[in-house]
């Protein structure tokens, strides 16, 4: 059976890419850490063969390498969800085209080439995002705390390429040297985002079947808050706002939220 963890520790290796193991399961270095990352194969071989299982890391630093962290490890704190309204922000879209990860805990790893020098290893970017510029566990490392993998993201992306992955956006090395203060909320707000443009995000994002009519309260709260001049637009909204949820709820449940409401 070939041993995945070594191909691919061989395959970036080939590419100029330092990397070193970690113990099986988790993500604890031996004594040295990536002090010790390497390209030669041969010391590569030895790590990966004495210890099948090992989990693999990279030395960013030295790779010339730079990853933007992603987390959403608690319920006040979404990364996800605060990058994506980043990008929407400064219509950074664009620099998604480069190789992802899929991390154990449900975030992303996002890989790119940069010469920076930083002057923090892992430095806040927003709320639940960070650069981290001096190491990093790749695929297919598992880690044994949520029986997950390490992954890629994409199918056209299989593996980290270097000639196929951008160089870090200097939007994002300029967001380095003016980290972003995380709200009481721990959520990113972008420059100029209104309560309404707050309000329309909520409407498009809906809501699970188990909070459908608690959520849908909730807006129509707020769209009433909003005083449109007659509640045809509240009654036109709050059934957009329906229609995003996992499992719509019945128009006769809808009318009783507005009607509920509407005089209050």
């Amino acid at each position: 059976m070939e041993n995945q963890t070594l191909i691919t520790a061989l395959e970036l290796a080939s590419q100029g890419v330092f990397v070193y193991w970690l113990y099986p399961g988790s993500k604890t270095p031996p004594e040295g850490g990536e002090h010790n990352a390497t390209t030669d194969t041969g010391i590569i071989r030895q790590w990966f063969n004495e210890r099948p299982s090992a989990n693999l890391g990279v030395n960013l630093k030295l790779s010339g390498l730079a990853v933007i962290d992603i987390d959403r490890h608690n319920r006040t704190t979404d990364g996800v969800n605060n990058w994506q309204k980043y990008l929407l922000d400064n219509d950074l879209a664009h620099i998604l085209d480069t190789y992802i990860e899929n991390t154990p805990r449900a975030g992303f790893h996002i890989f790119y080439k940069t010469s920076q020098v930083f002057p923090k290893a892992d430095i806040t970017l927003i709320p639940g995002v960070e650069l981290l510029t001096d190491k990093v566990m790749m695929a297919p490392s598992y880690i044994d705390d949520y029986h997950r993998n390490y992954s890629p993201q994409f199918e056209k992306r299989q593996k980290l390429v270097l000639n196929d992955i951008q160089e870090l956006p200097s939007q994002i090395i300029g967001l380095t040297n003016q980290p972003q203060k995380a709200s009481k909320r721990e959520e990113y707000t972008p420059s100029g985002y209104s309560w309404i443009g707050q309000l329309l995000d909520e409407m498009c994002q809906g809501a699970s079947i188990g909070s459908r009519h608690t959520w849908l309260c909730h807006i129509m709260g707020k769209l009433k808050s909003a005083r449109p001049k007659d509640g045809n637009s509240i009654w036109k909204l709050l059934n957009f706002a329906n229609r995003n949820c996992d499992n719509p709820l019945p128009e006769q449940e809808i009318e009783q939220i507005f009607n509920g409401l509407i005089n209050k």
